[in-house]
């Protein structure tokens, strides 16, 4: 769920595979994005477009401010995979000032960072298979950041959250 400027609250309904833009002060919301399978964590940006995690047609889509269309701006639309164009069940988007995306590709067990416009990303965090170590996750299923530039991940079945510092100015 996320909220915009105007308190409209934008809510991922996961089974029928939809977005439903709820008006502030409504009690019927209005379907602005639907035939996603399984869209995830909702990310709204400073210009207050739309960023969803369509987990299980392995990509990210957005939905610009005041477009009816949405445009796929990470993964290939319908296929997953472990390649750096290719994503496996992203759980969460973290997008930055820049336009850059921050992914919890959860089935590849790593952190994604595309840059706005790529046809393809790098590995920021994990990325090493599944496991334990400091250098993998078992299903990492959130990505934020702290004022200072730090990386936040919830690795689900390990039962933790990591910290990384992360160089933004190398992007």
């Amino acid at each position: 769920m996320a909220q915009d400027d105007e308190g409209s609250l934008y809510i991922s309904d996961r089974a029928k595979g939809e977005v439903i833009k709820l008006p502030i002060n409504e009690t019927v919301g209005q379907v602005i994005i639907s035939k996603l399978n399984r869209p995830y964590l909702i990310f709204l940006d400073r210009n207050q477009s739309l960023y969803v995690t369509d987990r299980d047609n392995h990509q990210v889509v957005k939905l610009e401010f005041g477009a009816t269309q949405i445009s796929v701006v990470a993964g290939e639309s319908g296929g997953g995979g472990g390649g750096m164009n290719q994503l496996q069940g992203p759980e969460s988007v973290f997008v930055d000032e820049f336009e850059t995306l921050y992914i919890a590709d959860s089935y590849n067990h790593r952190i994604i960072r595309w840059l706005r416009g790529a046809k393809s990303g790098s590995v920021i965090a994990g990325g090493r298979g599944q496991g334990s170590n400091l250098d993998q996750f078992n299903l990492p299923t959130d990505v934020s950041f702290d004022l200072d530039g730090n990386l936040y991940v919830t690795d689900h079945y390990n039962h933790r959250v990591l910290k990384f510092p992360i160089d933004k100015s190398s992007c």
